[in-house]
């Protein structure tokens, strides 16, 4: 036993890694800049530069990314230092276009210091577009507005002149054969990464980037929620699905046999929110019976209701989506028990039991069920995921503010500080389930169980 959890760690440790460096670089890979979602503008010339790098150095931007990147000759392995998002894109794509990159710093410190010394003129506007400029071949097009904005205003003629001339320096001395030679950089731990694992570590998992509320406390409540809806939907269909499978097994080659099967069977290609749609029309909105209210939660449920008050005001309203979530569950445990029970009426030892005169009800609970249990521990073992991931579907159609409507909502917000959370604690579920899965398998079956090692 000790072997196998040991086997299972160092399995679970680097894929646990894995999926919170896949997490974090969400911010990275999705579009607009995460620093001006947090100030709450769309575009930064409304935020002061003080504001932003003070912002930036709080979330580490101001730290390379990772312990290391594979980069090529042509890049610094200083960019990260710009900060603004925007500014290491354009010089990025100058970099991708000439290659040339003691040329391109060059010419950006000429651009930002022309742009500095006209502040609250017209030209100002059109060097902060340059700054920002993702394509390299429009950028000899904003040059000349500038020019024809300075010659108008007869100011930083001679300034602009010179900047022409640094980028067309730069245009004709491309050195594009270095972006074809690998570089490997490495910055050690001083990195976001780095700094964002082991606080989330020591349990400080950041603000929320809507509520302004560290993310524990904005997922408290619909982690609550989610647990004891999956929770009892999980309890349901085991409990349901086993009786099922049972009972289809011992009525076998019957009419109700093949009557119930076919039902579930449809029961289960039926989708989810087809389901809980046609729950909210027939039971809760008077269309077919006396309506019912059981949608969304009680309105004076609080955050930090312990819980048999919570469970005393929402039960009845989280019955629905409890059924919602679980109905399908049932389906799989009651059909993978029966087919696993009637694989087992085909052995000798139940011919055998039957020779001594057992009765079927005591072959079936006291030898057969143990031996066809295995795929029922599968199934314990996958459904752990869904007690803190919730159901994005089932939540919003009955307005349950859980687990999978936040993940939705995060998405939609670009809220990652949240994201980074569910996502690991999700993955962390989900490997705890194959671990006490594998653990059941050595106490059902040792023989077998003893082949995970």
């Amino acid at each position: 036993m000790f072997q196998l959890i040991i086997n299972k760690l160092g399995i679970f440790i680097p894929t646990f890694l894995a999926i919170t460096l896949l997490s974090f670089s969400l911010q990275e890979a999705a579009p607009g800049d995460p620093v001006e979602r947090i100030l709450g503008h769309n575009s930064t010339s409304a935020i002061s530069e003080e504001a932003y790098h003070a912002t930036a150095i709080q979330l580490k931007r101001d730290k390379p990314f990772f312990y290391g990147t594979l980069s090529t000759q042509a890049f610094p392995d200083t960019l990260y230092r710009l900060v603004r998002k925007d500014r290491i894109t354009a010089l990025s794509s100058k970099i991708i276009a000439f290659g040339n990159w003691t040329l391109i710093a060059a010419y950006d410190r000429q651009l930002m210091a022309l742009k500095n010394a006209s502040k609250g003129e017209n030209i100002q506007k059109v060097l902060e577009r340059c700054a920002i400029n993702e394509h390299p071949q429009q950028e000899q097009t904003l040059l000349k507005e500038a020019a024809q904005l300075a010659s108008a205003s007869q100011k930083f003629q001679t300034e602009v002149a010179d900047l022409q001339t640094t980028y067309q320096t730069l245009s004709q001395n491309s050195t594009l054969w270095k972006l074809y030679i690998p570089k490997l950089n490495w910055y050690g731990i001083d990195n976001q990464y780095h700094h964002w694992l082991c606080a989330m570590l020591r349990g400080d998992f950041g603000i929320s980037h809507t509520t302004k509320r560290s993310v524990l406390a904005t997922l408290y409540f619909p982690l609550k929620v989610t647990l004891w809806m999956s929770l009892g939907a999980i309890v349901g269909a085991f409990l349901v699905g086993t009786g099922f499978g049972i009972w289809l097994a011992r009525v076998r080659k019957t009419g109700v046999s093949y009557f119930i099967s076919n039902f579930l069977f449809i029961l289960h290609a039926l989708p989810t929110f087809l389901v809980a749609t046609c729950m909210v029309l027939f039971l809760t909105s008077g269309f077919f019976i006396e309506p019912v209210n059981m949608i969304g939660l009680a309105a004076d449920t609080v955050e930090t209701d312990e819980f048999s008050t919570f469970l005393y005001k929402n039960g009845l309203l989280l019955l629905l989506p409890t059924v919602c979530i679980g109905y399908r569950l049932m389906v799989v445990v009651a059909r993978h028990l029966q087919m696993s029970l009637l694989d087992e009426f085909k052995k000798e030892y139940v011919q055998t039991a039957r020779a001594k005169g057992m009765r079927e009800p005591q072959i079936v609970y006291y030898q057969m069920l143990k031996n066809a249990a295995f795929p029922l521990i599968t199934l314990f073992g996958q459904t752990f995921p869904l007690a803190v991931a919730g159901s994005v579907a089932v939540e919003i159609i009955f307005n349950i503010h859980g687990m999978g409507s936040a993940a939705y909502n995060a998405l939609a917000e670009h809220n990652y500080p949240v994201i980074y959370v569910i996502v690991p604690l999700s993955a962390l579920v989900a490997m705890t389930g194959s671990l006490i899965a594998d653990v059941l398998y050595r106490y059902a079956h040792p023989q077998k169980g003893s082949n995970l090692n």
